[in-house]
């Protein structure tokens, strides 16, 4: 996959965040193990530094900047940097509809550089 991302080198790491409100959940922070995770809310995941690669059930890595993930689906996530950004979203409190297209019946890598930008920059500012 191209990588679209622009010389982040100047770019500062910032330190682990999370923010939680009753639907959503944003994370910026360490991976972890890549153990098979399976959670009841939509995962999106954000590369920081180097691309995340995906694996659902027993099929085939794939890797990218952005992976959409549905609700309760089993997946591993892996990353060399192993700093990730992810926003979890509780299906109940969204009407599907009103999703961006990038995140309407999306499972996998999503071509989206405009959002790995936003959420490089969003979690950079509420780091400082």
């Amino acid at each position: 996959m191209k990588n679209d991302r622009k010389d982040s080198s100047h770019i500062v790491e910032p330190k682990p965040l999370m923010w939680i409100t009753p639907g959503r959940v944003f994370y910026a922070g360490l991976l972890g193990r890549p153990s098979v995770r399976r959670l009841g809310g939509m995962s999106i995941y954000i590369a920081q530094k180097e691309p995340i690669r995906v694996c659902f059930a027993e099929g085939k890595w794939e890797d990218g900047d952005l992976v959409v993930v549905p609700p309760y689906s089993s997946h591993r996530i892996a990353c060399d940097a192993r700093s990730i950004t992810d926003i979890l979203i509780e299906p109940e409190t969204v009407d599907q509809a009103s999703l961006p297209p990038f995140l309407r019946n999306q499972q996998g890598v999503v071509h989206a550089p405009e959002i790995v930008t936003r959420a490089a920059c969003a979690g950079a500012i509420a780091s400082e």
